[in-house]
Order: structure tokens, then sequence, then C-alpha cells
């Protein structure tokens, strides 16, 4: 006959399983968990979950008697201070620093409760989890949010996020004077709608190459407000797959400041010309009528002379006149500039008739591109064609000279070649020696308009001279 175990016996038997199968689990999920279970009572810690130490790399019974002044960062203790305070019965949700196995402070998130036992006292039970990666990143990214936002209202610009279709989607302007229209038309409404017609048109195809080939865009303006003309340039950058950034600046003080340094360059120009011209009335035509008296005087004090000899003498008289007449007309052309507003067809056939007159083979390579060329341009070149050609007439001794102008896309040279008795280095010693010698005023004109001036030998001899100018100097 079997003795069956009372019924009770079996309930515990069954509960005692049940618990040690309840525990087998917890023991499996705890070890496993990245987050740790902690227990505390009466302020102290009295259970730490075994995965403790691949967390913290400490033992969990390294914990256990701990309070939390022990092991929590003491800025972060007034924290969890209010969680622990008597009467407390909410939920337990915060974010502090523990102290690792390496003594450094690593931060954890928190969530439990407090909870009464079968004794009747409070337990407090948490859930601790390892944020330090993900809150060192947060706290970098909220670091770099706050230096861009500084940046940003550190920058006197005005900002645009604008879409491809050219549709306001935020600004930020310091003044709401800076804006062309009132702040409150602004988001939502078209490039188009709000500025005038040439320029929306003009800003939205700069939007469509900034977004269709990645690259920053630029575009300058001009814009009529209350207060005048102002002068703008915006730069247009891509900010995601449709949207662009773009960043205006009132540049209106800087082109006037740009304006008069043009404007000081050139008078400091005409000065060094007609400064050049004096010093050649000096040199040329001073001496010619220095010679024409000289040989009147001559003629006048003799008593007899000879037909055949007064013929010459007169004809001498009368060929210095000639060139001096002709040395006149060439400092007045020079003064009044009337060359300069002719197109080189026409201007350069005119420098050249002196030195056909003296006897000079000349030639004119004219291509038919020159008269389209920029007038700012084709003054220069002018003015670099006069320079040269009056230099290959006083210095150079040449039989034959040659002009040409080259142009392409970017640029347009004009090339002067003579066949004279210089070369490149004797005329660099004179420019050296001479500071106001006319081909250093040339030079320094072309550079500021981002030109060059090139001075070689000539194939077999003499000189050539290249000015060369960039087209965008217009």
């Amino acid at each position: 006959m079997r003795i069956l175990p009372p019924a009770d016996a079996l309930n515990d038997a069954a509960r005692a399983d049940a618990d040690c199968a309840a525990k087998r689990r917890l023991d499996l999920l705890t070890r496993h968990s990245t987050d740790v279970l902690v227990e505390l009572h009466q302020g102290r810690v009295t259970y730490v979950s075994p995965n403790a130490m691949y967390i913290s790399g400490r033992r969990p019974e390294d914990f256990v008697g701990l309070a939390n002044a022990d092991i929590v960062h003491p800025d972060d203790l007034v924290v969890l201070s209010r969680f622990f305070a008597p009467g407390w019965t909410g939920p337990i949700e915060a974010t502090f620093r523990v102290r690792d196995v390496a003594n450094e402070w690593r931060w954890r998130d928190v969530r439990g409760a407090r909870v009464i036992d079968e004794r009747g006292e409070h337990r407090a039970v948490l859930v601790l989890r390892d944020i330090h990666d993900r809150k060192l990143a947060e706290d970098a990214f909220l670091e770099g949010q706050r230096r861009s936002e500084a940046l940003l209202r550190a920058i006197p610009d005005m900002m645009f996020r604008m879409n491809r279709d050219g549709v306001y989607l935020d600004f930020k302007a310091d003044h709401a004077e800076d804006l062309y229209v009132v702040p409150e038309l602004i988001v939502g409404a078209n490039v188009s709608e709000l500025l005038p017609t040439p320029l929306g048109a003009a800003i939205q195809a700069c939007i469509h190459r900034a977004l269709d080939t990645g690259e920053m865009q630029t575009i300058q303006y001009s814009l009529l407000k209350h207060d005048g003309l102002r002068d703008y340039e915006s730069r247009i950058t891509p900010c995601g797959a449709d949207e662009v950034v773009v960043i205006a600046r009132d540049v209106t003080q800087r082109k006037a400041a740009e304006r008069r340094a043009r404007e000081a360059d050139e008078e400091r120009a005409v000065h060094r010309e007609r400064a050049r011209i004096a010093q050649e009335l000096h040199d040329t035509v001073a001496q010619f009528f220095v010679t024409i008296g000289i040989a009147s005087t001559e003629l006048l004090e003799r008593k007899t002379t000879a037909p055949a000899l007064l013929r010459r003498r007169l004809a001498r008289i009368r060929s210095l006149s000639a060139e001096g007449g002709r040395e006149i007309r060439n400092a007045i052309q020079a003064l009044t500039a009337n060359g300069a507003a002719e197109d080189l067809d026409v201007s350069i056939p005119r420098l050249l008739e002196p030195l056909s007159a003296s006897g000079v083979a000349v030639s004119y390579d004219q291509p038919q591109l020159v008269p389209k060329l920029p007038q700012t341009v084709q003054r220069q070149m002018f003015a670099a064609a006069r320079e040269a050609l009056f230099n290959v007439r006083k210095h150079a001794a040449a039989s034959r000279v040659d002009v040409r102008i080259v142009t392409c896309r970017e640029s347009v040279t004009l090339i002067i070649a003579d066949d004279g008795a210089g070369s490149a280095d004797a005329l660099a010693q004179a420019t050296q020696r001479n500071a106001g010698f006319g081909l250093t005023n040339l030079r320094a004109c072309l550079e500021a308009m981002g030109g060059r001036l090139d001075v070689r030998d000539g194939p077999e001899r003499g000189v050539e001279i290249r000015c060369v100018l960039p087209l965008e100097a217009a």
C-alpha cells in the first residue's frame, strides 16, 4: 500500500520548484542583459545583478553595502536625493554618473520604483543602463549645435533656406530693415514674387545650377530700397537634395570703396601720363625749337650766305618745324585721348602714321573681333600701343614695325614687334634707371586689371612687346 504525501506538501514542493525555475530564468536574463538590476534599502545597496561585472568592471559584491554618495558623482546626488526622500511613491527616472573600476565617471540611465516588501519596509528596485557613449555623442552634438547657433548669430549676413522651386522655407536677418520686404511675407513665398522679375529668374537659375552640380554659385545684384540703391552679393550652396542655403551680404560700402580706389588709380594714371607727356615735350619739341632758333640766328647773323647753303639751312628748319608739329599733335592726341574713344581698327593706324611718315615700314593685323571688344579693354590696349610705339619711334631706330592683336575667349593680346637695335635687356635697364619710364606705368596698369606685360627679344633682332589683358577686366 502506497502512502501519498499530504496536499500541502505537494503544493510547497511545486512552489519551491517554481521559485527555483524563476530564479534560474532571472539569473539567465540578468547575466546576459546589458541592463543591471539594483536593489537599495535605507539608502544602501543590498543587491546588484551578476552582469555588473561586465558593465562596470566591478564585482556585484563590491557594491553591496555602499550608499549613493559612495558611487554617484557629487554633482548628481541632488538629482537622486528627491527619489529617496520619505514619502516618495512615484517612479524613479534619472541620469547620473557612476564611478567604474578604472575610477572614471560613466553616465547611467536609471528607471525604477519604490516598493514595500513582505516586512513592510521600503525598498528601491532599479534598472541601470549604460548610456555613456550615447551621452557623450549627444553632448558633442549639442555643443556643435550651440557653436553653430553662435556663429549664425555672429554673422551679420542675411541667410535664407530655399527649395528647388525658389520658395523661401526659413530665413535669418538681424534687422527687419535689412530685408527687401517685410518679414511676414517671406516664408512660403517664391523668389520671383518678392524680387524684381529678372533678378528672381537669375537667382532661380543659380539655385538649379547649385543643386545640379553640387557647387556653390555666386550672384551680384543691386536693389533699390528706401535708403537708395544697395549692392548685394549672394552665395548659394546646396543643403540636401532639393534645398539650398543663400547667404546674402550687403556690399554697398565695399563697392563704393572699390569705385573710389579705381577713381584714385585713374587720377594717378592721368597725372603720370601728363607728367610723361610734359617730359616728352621738354625732350623733343623744346629741342626742335631750340635747334630752329639756333639755325635761324646763324642765318640772320651771316652777312652773306651762298644760295645753296641757304636752301639747305632753310630745308633743315622746315624739317624741324614739321617734326615739332607732329610731336605737338601727338601730345595733344595723348592729352585729349581721342584715340581711346575710337575702335582699335581706327585708333592704332593713327598711331602708326608718324612712323610711316618717317620712312618706317608698318603693318597692322586687325582681327574682325577687335570692334567687338569691350571699351574698357580697347582703351587699355590703345594706351599700351601708344606707349610701345612711342618707344619704338624714339629709341629703336627700326626700319619695320608689326602690330598684331590676338583674341580668344578669355583674353586679348597686343603684340608690337620691331627690327631695331634695341634688346629686352637694354629696355629693362632703361626702365630701372628711370622709374617714370612709360613701360613701368604701362605694366602697373595692366597688372591692376589682371593682365601682364612681356618684353622679349625678336626672333632675329629688335624687341617684341606683348600686352595681355583678360576680357573679364571689362
